[in-house]
């Protein structure tokens, strides 16, 4: 049963957060390309590579967001992830503390979501899905074709 996160937002404005989520999970698995073996790294099981140097990560328990956009709520259930390739100054900005604590700024990072909605995102996801998750962050920190341009 998906869980809820019950916040209202703190940082941000919520109305492009829930804009960003949404279009992540209205994107349709048959919009999503598969990639040749041997052309980008091998991703975790059932992740796939999208056209544009993403990756698209189904999740093994959707989550849902609860936020106040304009004094009404609005609920959101995320059913995968889209992250997106790093750049070098999300590396200069990570803590230093624990690996999960740097997965998770990365994987936040990856996700374009930032602050209180970012974390509390991030926490909800399923323990197994959120190690793929770290695994797909690393993999954009690596060197090697990622865009296929």
């Amino acid at each position: 049963m998906p869980r809820d996160l019950d916040h209202q937002p703190v940082f941000g404005n919520p109305a492009v957060m829930s804009l960003h989520l949404s279009s992540d999970a209205a994107m349709p698995v048959a919009a999503q390309a598969e990639t040749p073996t041997g052309t980008r790294p091998k991703l975790p099981a059932g992740a796939v590579w999208n056209d544009d140097g993403t990756v698209t990560l189904p999740l093994t328990e959707p989550v849902r967001v609860r936020m106040i956009v304009d004094d009404r709520e609005k609920l959101q259930e995320h059913a995968q992830i889209r992250m997106h390739p790093l750049k070098a100054g999300t590396l200069m900005d990570m803590p230093n503390g624990t690996t999960s604590v740097q997965a998770a700024f990365l994987i936040q990072a990856s996700l374009r979501l930032v602050g209180a909605e970012g974390e509390a995102f991030v926490r909800d996801i399923d323990a197994a899905d959120f190690g793929a998750a770290a695994e797909i962050a690393s993999i954009f920190t690596r060197r090697g074709r990622k865009t296929g341009r």
